[in-house]
């Protein structure tokens, strides 16, 4: 079986508006390989609609990112499971 080769047009991703999640065909026949999802949310301090790219092969992810509107630090949770976001918490580093 040869290996699964993706690519994804980054600009088509960020100038689209709505959320969406990048899939493979399924790679054995009953397990779908997801890669990358875009989460939309609002940013704890300016309150404008952004988004991040996250990848789903991560399970559990914690980081700080900065808002690309107002700057300031966010720090995010992120579960995921079978593909798909379980978990998103978008807070000031104050909470």
């Amino acid at each position: 079986m040869k290996p699964l080769h993706v690519e994804i047009d980054i600009a088509f991703l960020l100038n689209n508006k709505e959320s969406m999640i990048f899939s493979e065909k399924f790679l054995n026949n009953d397990v779908p390989m997801v890669f990358i999802i875009e989460q939309f949310f609002y940013c704890p301090y300016c309150n404008e609609q952004i988004s991040i790219l996250i990848d789903s092969l991560q399970t559990e992810q914690e980081y700080i990112e900065d808002c690309e509107v107002c700057c300031n630090p966010i720090s995010l949770k992120i579960h995921i499971s079978e593909g798909e976001v379980t978990y998103f918490s978008a807070n000031n580093l104050e909470d």
